[in-house]
């Protein structure tokens, strides 16, 4: 496949969380997490930031994320700090997009 220079503004990438459930079995959940797309340079600086920094910055949206109830949580500033507080999923999160990027980068 030809390599395109114009890339899209941000990408998809499935977020594996597991979490210690209350019997303390670990649950397997899944999401999409949006993230922004970054030049070489924008990843250096981001390399000198926290993980909720670097968050702060690249999510722009997800698609999976739901309630108690199965219903999907919109992604908005105020639900998108609720899941940072979750530390299994913000170290998620900070995870996948660096592997994100390690695998685009070992691809080229």
């Amino acid at each position: 496949m030809a390599f395109k220079l114009a890339q899209s503004e941000t990408y998809q990438q499935k977020i594996d969380v597991q979490i210690v459930g209350e019997t303390g079995k670990v649950e397997k959940h899944d999401f999409k997490a949006i993230f922004k797309r970054c030049t070489n340079q924008e990843l250096e600086d981001l390399r000198q930031k926290t993980g909720k920094e670097v968050l702060k910055e690249v999510v722009t949206g997800w698609t999976g994320v739901t309630d108690e109830d199965g219903i999907a949580v919109p992604f908005s500033e105020e639900n998108f700090d609720a899941l940072l507080q979750i530390p299994a999923a913000s170290f998620a999160l900070v995870k996948g997009f660096w592997d994100s990027i390690v695998v685009a980068r070992e691809k080229n």
